[in-house]
């Protein structure tokens, strides 16, 4: 509980704590064969906890700079290019939302795929699953999102889909 209370009075947040905590220990156990060389374990836990503190405020400060460079380039959405970015941005949210409405398991599999680009071996390793499950599920999201994606082309053409086709030859030519 020291650990914990000294996180939180330092981070400001008692969640943000509980998870740093939990991060401190997950390095413990993943390095416990070494663990038997360390003299002092509490000055080794509360400088594991030290840098933890400092990764997460350089990760905060990361984010800042980014929201703010965010900010400054929102001001091109007043250029004509403006609406075409608002609506990859809208897209975006949009694919985000269904990632999130994905069943657990399923998005699960997919942000191992999309977002931290694994390959399916690893995934299914990492989840204790066949590689034929791991493909099934990024089959079955790629499909809700790609429904996701057409339902909304299809909002913003006023329910129509506009296909470009080749004119017909005239039978002049022939």
């Amino acid at each position: 509980m020291q650990l914990l209370s000294l996180i939180a009075g330092k981070t400001d947040s008692t969640e943000t704590a509980k998870e740093l905590t939990q991060d401190i220990f997950l390095a413990i156990y993943q390095q416990k064969t070494e663990l038997h060389l360390i003299e002092d374990f509490k000055a080794y836990l509360f400088a594991l906890a030290k840098n933890k503190i400092f990764n997460y405020y350089r990760h905060e400060l990361v984010k800042q700079k980014y929201h703010t460079r965010v900010l400054m380039q929102d001001h091109r959405m007043l250029t004509p290019e403006g609406n075409e970015i608002l609506e990859n941005k809208e897209q975006l949210q949009l694919i985000n939302n269904q990632i999130e409405k994905l069943p657990p398991r399923c998005r699960e599999v997919f942000k191992l795929s999309r977002q931290e680009n694994l390959t399916y071996k690893s995934i299914a390793k990492r989840l204790n699953i066949s590689e034929n499950t791991v493909d099934q599920h990024i089959r079955k999201a790629l499909g809700i999102l790609r429904s996701a994606l057409e339902n909304y082309h299809r909002f913003q053409n006023g329910g129509l889909i506009t296909l470009r086709r080749k004119r017909p030859r005239s039978m002049e030519k022939f």
